[in-house]
């Protein structure tokens, strides 16, 4: 009897199974939705975000004025709305407590407009950031409405706060060994021996390398890593000088541990996760914000890897007293042994890897919408087959005016069998990118890991992104993403 050949391996087939699984639910039934109009306020949501507010909810926009007229699209679809009772716009180019006052102003007025006609807001809807989060559970609170409060959002914002919890819970050991700074304590002209007696009281002399940052910061902001030597508290003198002394909060002087830095995304949803992913960085936060360095992030995809951490996370949330909503945590697994470290912890979507969490069945910004609109999804259809999954970033760097990568609308991808059909799928076709805060994500889905993993890393270097420098002593100047300065006329294809 001759044997069946096995039919050659598509990629293709395996991403035609993976867009059947994107799948949002319907969330709230009929019924529900007839038994109450809500009044929802959404505070500077983006498009993509509006567009998981249902239609039959009556709808309130404080919105930035470059967005009104999308707000004024979706309101012109209602019947009898008016423009002006439901649209109020702010300044979002003004410093963080003025815009907050002005949210508050449009705040105060959709509250007595509703309040007069009897009527109450029955939810608050934010945005998907560290800072919206905040300010939308300080609304809450002031107004009476239901949802994350401001001594919640603190958990989740203030970086001592969390990591206090994350001990109460875990055990002391379960964070790097820490201190706290109250910046009204440093005494201007004394600075070197303020940090010198702070440092050797939690640390004595014997430490390696210490963590300077800000307890309220996002993206990796005004955070650097100092070594133990005859400089270093002059290093850190200068680095609050320049950066920390302009932070509002109080700083943290944290022990560095060397290893490897995990991020646990997910749901949960009465007390119940109902996704949960976690991921692997090949270039810290810190890197990818600071310097621009191009995110390489692998999937954890291992069963009983996934359970062990869903059951960290469980107990985690827990402790902070959280039972509906999106999370993002950020963990630490020391080099030396492998043991877990808490970093940090957010109520909100992770930064990056939406395009490729909603692949595989859990879209972050539907499920960070529907928690704060108490719309209940129950389920999540989330893959459960084993795929290695590598997600790729290409961030602003912070000081760039322009973004240069090598041409991938037709790549020459005869080397990197397993990425053909993902790389052309998931790619941008522009050659030159203006400067923004994710000009390219590429996903890169197989069920071959290990192959997946060595030809996404091989060609994360060949892409050989550059950067032009703006501003300080190297204005002007092109950098690559192996590091270095290059010519500006250095061709863009050289090793094709």
């Amino acid at each position: 009897m001759k044997t069946k050949e096995k039919a050659p391996y598509r990629p293709t087939r395996i991403l035609a199974i993976l867009t059947s699984f994107m799948v949002l639910c319907a969330c709230g039934t009929d019924s529900e939705k007839q038994d109450i109009i809500r009044n929802i306020v959404t505070v500077n949501l983006a498009k993509n975000e509006l567009a998981f507010i249902p239609n039959y909810m009556n709808v309130f926009y404080i919105t930035s004025h470059a967005n009104k007229v999308h707000a004024e699209a979706l309101l012109s679809k209602k019947a009898g709305v008016s423009v002006k009772d439901h649209i109020c716009t702010i300044d979002i180019s003004k410093d963080i407590d003025s815009n907050y006052l002005e949210v508050e102003a449009c705040m105060d007025r959709f509250y007595h407009q509703l309040q007069r006609k009897g009527l109450k807001i029955h939810h608050l809807v934010n945005s998907g950031n560290d800072l919206a989060v905040f300010e939308g559970a300080k609304l809450r609170s002031k107004y009476g409405i239901a949802g994350l409060s401001a001594d919640d959002a603190e958990r989740f914002y203030d970086k001592s706060t969390m990591k206090n919890l994350a001990s109460a819970s875990l055990g002391s050991e379960s964070t790097a060994k820490y201190t706290l700074i109250n910046q009204k304590d440093i005494v201007p002209g004394s600075e070197r021996q303020f940090f010198q007696d702070t440092i050797y009281s939690t640390f004595s002399d014997n430490w390696s390398s210490l963590v300077l940052k800000p307890t309220q910061s996002t993206s990796s902001r005004s955070v650097k890593v100092f070594s133990n030597g005859p400089n270093a508290l002059d290093e850190m003198v200068a680095f609050y000088k320049s950066d920390l002394s302009k932070e509002t909060g109080n700083l943290l002087i944290e022990e560095f541990i060397e290893g490897e830095i995990l991020r646990l995304d997910g749901y949960i949803e009465s007390g119940k996760i109902l996704a949960n992913f976690t991921s692997l960085y090949h270039v810290s936060p810190k890197d990818f914000y600071q310097d621009g360095i191009p995110q390489l992030t692998e999937m954890i995809h291992d069963s009983e890897e996934q359970a062990h951490f869903a059951n960290y996370t469980q107990n985690l949330l827990k402790a902070f007293q959280y039972e509906d909503g999106v999370y993002h945590l950020e963990l630490i697994k020391r080099k030396q042994d492998d043991k877990l470290f808490f970093l940090e912890i957010a109520a909100r979507p992770g930064g990056t890897l939406s395009s490729t969490l909603t692949l595989l069945g859990y879209n972050p910004t539907a499920s960070h919408i529907y928690s704060q609109l108490d719309l209940k999804q129950h389920e999540l259809k989330t893959c459960s087959k084993s795929f290695a999954t590598v997600t790729m970033e290409f961030p602003q760097k912070l000081n760039a005016t322009e973004v240069w990568l090598k041409e991938l609308s037709d790549p020459d991808l005869s080397e990197f069998q397993t990425l053909q059909h993902q790389l052309s799928w998931r790619s941008s076709t522009n050659k030159k990118l203006r400067a923004s805060y994710r000009p390219l994500q590429m996903v890169f889905i197989d069920d071959n890991h290990e192959a997946v993993i060595e030809e996404a890393t091989r060609l994360y270097f060949q892409l050989n992104a550059r950067f032009k420098v703006k501003g300080g002593p190297n204005d002007g100047q092109w950098y690559t993403l192996q590091g270095g300065p290059q010519a500006t006329d250095t061709p863009m294809f050289a090793n094709r």
